[in-house]
């Protein structure tokens, strides 16, 4: 298999900071500085965040840190049907600048499509926004690649501001989002930013089908957040190819952590040219730091090792969850 030679950008994922509760694992100001210092000490400055983190906790936490010289991306979430009514993209990307004390942000994402809503109508709110010089990149998530399609070509008829970045779920054993969606991407010039790079955290080999889970932490089943992360991941088959890629790596003294950030920087469907970057979680400070560590000083797989990742993703190609929230998932229960 080939290979590239560059490094992805970086982007801090801030969705962990936050008071008690809405699924916040960092929940002081003086350990979101910590993780946002080493974050900044490795070279990287973009910040990601959404108005529903943590019940909104994390953009307020935020708004009380020193964010010199760091960028700031923003997402507005559909809760409810009608969720991205003009008003309420309006008025999600006003409480996330109140609450981030910020004039603007650089990157505001569509979280999630609104079934319920026209989407023209959505996109003349948020070129509303933009004229208003409240974000300066706009931004799709979790939309399937026809919908992505139609947003941009909307956006060009009109004269609005066409979407230049989409956030998706990419990872070694989820690639759903291979068979179309960057074939789109590459159509329409617009870069990728991967989210979930190690299956919410069972890429780590830290947890085990049948084992506990800590109280808080991103899957615990009485949590709403762990709930959603126990569909997309807790499979056996996500834990029977973890098993499989660890006996693969063990040979070559790899961690699971180091594969797949490797997998993603040098082997996957990303690209380097196009402004491509990995979205990486902060649960805590050595978290931080072993993910900054593994991005920096990665380098391309062994033959055996990738072989193993292919026959990984076999593994869970049928559970894996779509890259896109579907219909049904967005018009049913929440």
């Amino acid at each position: 298999m080939s290979y590239k030679d560059e490094r992805m950008r970086v982007i801090l994922g801030c969705m962990t900071f936050g008071a008690e509760g809405g699924g916040a694992r960092v929940k002081t100001n003086e350990g979101a500085m910590e993780i946002i210092n080493a974050f900044r000490k490795y070279g990287h400055s973009a910040l990601d965040t959404a108005r529903i983190y943590a019940d909104g906790n994390t953009e307020i936490m935020m708004g009380q840190l020193d964010l010199d010289g760091l960028t700031i991306d923003t997402k507005c979430f559909p809760l409810q049907l009608g969720g991205l009514h003009p008003d309420r993209v309006k008025s999600s990307l006003l409480e996330s600048l109140a609450a981030l004390k910020k004039d603007k942000v650089h990157v505001f994402y569509l979280h999630a499509p609104d079934y319920a809503t026209p989407i023209e109508d959505t996109l003349k709110a948020v070129n509303e926004l933009y004229d208003q010089g409240k974000f300066e990149v706009f931004g799709l998530s979790n939309y399937s690649a026809w919908e992505v399609t139609k947003i941009y070509y909307v956006c060009k008829e009109k004269g609005y501001v066409v979407p230049t970045v989409y956030q998706g779920m990419y990872n070694a054993l989820t690639r759903n989002i291979e068979t179309e969606l960057f074939a789109c991407l590459d159509d329409l010039n617009i870069r990728f930013h991967a989210y979930n790079p190690l299956c919410g955290g069972v890429l780590t080999g830290a947890y085990t089908f049948q084992g506990e889970v800590e109280q808080g932490s991103r899957f615990d089943p009485h949590a709403k957040q762990g709930v959603r992360y126990r569909e997309r991941y807790w499979k056996k088959e996500y834990f029977e190819a973890v098993e499989v890629l660890k006996k693969a790596c063990e040979p070559h003294g790899l961690s699971l952590v180091q594969v797949a950030f490797d997998w993603l920087q040098f082997h996957s469907r990303m690209q380097f040219a196009r402004g491509d970057g990995i979205i990486i979680g902060a649960s805590s400070l050595k978290h931080t730091v072993d993910n900054l560590e593994a991005l920096e000083h990665g380098k391309p797989l062994p033959h055996d090792v990738l072989e193993a990742l292919d026959r990984c993703w076999d593994i869970t190609r049928e559970s894996a969850a779509p890259y896109f929230r579907t219909k049904e998932q967005m018009m049913g229960p929440r």
